[in-house]
This record gives C-alpha cells, sequence and structure tokens, in this order.
C-alpha cells in the first residue's frame, strides 16, 4: 500500500512539473502564430507563411523557438523586399 502512495506523490510531482512547461509551450505557440500571422509579405510568398505555421505548431516547443531563431528574420527581410519593389515602383 505504501507502494502505491509514493507512486501518486511521483506523479502529482511530475504534473507539477509539466504545468508550467505547458503553460510556456502554449504561450510560445500563440506568439509566434501572431507574429507571423501580422508579418506584411508578397502575395506570391504566402506558402512561406504557411509553411512556418506548420512548423510551429507541429513543433510545439522546438517550432515556436526555431521560429523566433530563424523564420522571423526571414519573413522580415521577405517584407522588407516588397517595401524596396513597391518604393521604387512608386519613384518611377
Amino acid at each position: 500500500m505504501q507502494a502505491m502512495y509514493e507512486i501518486i506523490e511521483i506523479i502529482e510531482s511530475i504534473w507539477m512539473l509539466l504545468i508550467p512547461i505547458a503553460i510556456v509551450s502554449f504561450i510560445l505557440l500563440i506568439a509566434a502564430l501572431v507574429s507571423i500571422l501580422r508579418k506584411d509579405i508578397p502575395k506570391d510568398r504566402t506558402t512561406d507563411k504557411i509553411l512556418w505555421i506548420v512548423v510551429v505548431i507541429l513543433l510545439d516547443i522546438i517550432g515556436p523557438v526555431i521560429y523566433f531563431a530563424i523564420g522571423s528574420r526571414k519573413l522580415d527581410e521577405l517584407s522588407q523586399r516588397d517595401e524596396d519593389v513597391d518604393n521604387y515602383d512608386n519613384m518611377r
């Protein structure tokens, strides 16, 4: 009977560790999705947005980290290129 109580205590302690991890994971997921959806990139490059959304959702904690490390800059570059083209077209 004592072993059963010990197992229950171990399970409870694991849950206490998993709850903060789940909260951080959820916050990272939402932050990454909001960031991706707010990026203004050319319409012909929307597949890049869709791919990053899939990566962020499927790769749980690692996906948002990869997005913020790599993808955010890539989407910013695409957005900047689109603005440069628009500015060039307006100058002519």
